[in-house]
């Protein structure tokens, strides 16, 4: 989860957490924080739900290997999408930070 609201005392940081069948569990990540996954297991399901309706004008992102996290697999699988998405130094952030907001 990758901190992308202007203004938040997290802005730009990111942090990671691992999800398990063993543990079962579920993350919250807030608008303006961008998320991401890395499978370390096969068969693997992720399920999650969004607060809107999906608008390709809207879709956007940071490339997964532009800002700092060192992800837990050597040769991963980027879809095209992803491998386009512009670099955390060049993303023009929408997302203002709202006091109100829970911080990552």
């Amino acid at each position: 989860a990758l901190d992308l609201r202007i203004g938040s005392p997290s802005y730009s940081k990111f942090t990671a957490f691992q999800l398990s069948s063993e543990t079962p569990s579920a993350a919250y990540i807030p608008r303006g924080v961008a998320h991401g996954f890395c499978s370390l297991s096969e068969p693997s399901v992720v399920v999650y739900q969004v607060s809107s309706e999906y608008d390709l004008n809207l879709d956007s992102g940071v490339r997964w290997n532009s800002f700092g996290f060192d992800w837990p697999c050597e040769a991963p699988v980027v879809s095209e999408r992803d491998s386009e998405l512009v670099a955390f130094e060049n993303f023009a952030s929408p997302f203002r930070y709202a006091a109100l907001e829970m911080d990552i």
